[in-house]
């Protein structure tokens, strides 16, 4: 996302950018509602690959399972913080980050302890940040599209375009985490 905005930006066309950059989000969300989707039922099994005692177990697979459901969020918030560095904003994406983890580190001090939900408290405060990060960002991108007279609603070959753009890096990045994974597990 941040190259392609930025390209476009670069030949002045920002309307351009902006629909760019929504694709990029939009394909965020749609990535991360399917490995909700289908990482659902993984938490047990990814955590049995680090044969765990009984008791750590079942504190990670809860903390997993509530955690997934900041994936979407996640995902956006990458996406937006792509669109707002490609038009070369990079004091936004410093704010909400700044922001989300303070917000995190108080929203875990309160669930984990003032509410005593211990650590389905902690996923949850992560969830909660990562979601008030996303809708900060989409206040942000999407004032800009509406400026700007940039489309909104998803545009299929938009959001294909980012998809084929972002393979690379999906790679990269699930390799990075496979490898990260099997290390630990190898170690643990």
């Amino acid at each position: 996302t941040t190259a392609a905005v930025a390209r476009m930006l670069g030949a002045g066309d920002i309307r351009g950018a902006l629909r760019h950059g929504m694709d990029g989000c939009w394909l965020g969300l749609l990535i991360g509602v399917v490995t909700l989707i289908v990482g659902w039922p993984a938490p047990g099994w990814v955590v049995s690959l680090f044969e765990p005692v009984p008791d750590v177990a079942v504190h990670a697979e809860t903390y997993l399972r509530i955690s997934l459901f900041g994936i979407p969020s996640m995902l956006f918030v990458l996406a937006a913080t792509g669109v707002l560095r490609g038009l070369q904003d990079t004091r936004t994406p410093l704010v909400v980050a700044v922001a989300g983890a303070a917000g995190n580190i108080v929203l875990n001090i309160v669930l984990v302890y003032g509410a005593g939900l211990g650590i389905g408290g902690s996923a949850l405060g992560t969830v909660i940040a990562q979601t008030a990060m996303a809708v900060a960002f989409a206040w942000v991108v999407v004032r800009g599209a509406r400026r700007h007279r940039a489309g909104l609603r998803p545009d299929w070959p938009g959001i294909r375009r980012s998809f084929g753009a972002g393979v690379p890096l999906v790679v990269r990045t699930v390799s990075m985490r496979v490898a990260l994974i099997g290390a630990t597990v190898v170690a643990a």
